[in-house]
């Protein structure tokens, strides 16, 4: 019989991370590349988001706005890494939503408002997609203005 424990880790200064394995003894040490997540405080091309697209996923960004400073993070694997780079600049958790954009798409239909971190039933949101309309349209307003 085998034991296996996992754990992930992070370093978010350095945006290395990666998992931890125990197997019969040894350990396994996986180290990711460093994710490529950027700030975006002022408008950016549709050239850098297609550079962020084709980092993880080719045509897609995942993305993260803070939609009371305005302001967004796009990249990395996860929302969550994303999320992680605004709040460790001072945004607050509430004011954080996620979406994914996909940079090929007309922009009437490039961004989808689906995220785990929109799972907030504290804050009337029950699930991945965002259910409000007015916030879904605040979003879509800042990150247009964000990506040029």
């Amino acid at each position: 019989m085998s034991t296996y424990w996992g754990a992930c880790f992070t370093y978010p200064q350095s945006r290395i991370f990666g998992t931890i394995s125990l197997l019969k003894g040894s350990f396994i040490v996986s180290i990711k590349r460093k994710m490529e997540i950027k700030i975006v405080t002022e408008a950016i091309s549709l050239g850098e988001l297609t550079q962020l697209a084709h980092a993880w996923y080719d045509d897609m960004v995942k993305g993260v706005v803070d939609v009371e400073r305005e302001v967004l993070a796009l990249g990395g694997e996860y929302h969550m890494d994303a999320n992680m780079c605004l709040t460790e600049s001072g945004s607050k958790q509430e004011a954080v939503w996620g979406f994914n954009i996909y940079p090929n798409r007309p922009r009437s239909e490039w961004i989808e408002f689906f995220s785990l971190i929109n799972i907030r039933p504290a804050s009337h949101n029950r699930s991945m997609l965002i259910e409000s309309k007015e916030l879904q349209e605040k979003m879509r307003a800042i990150i247009n203005n964000r990506i040029k």
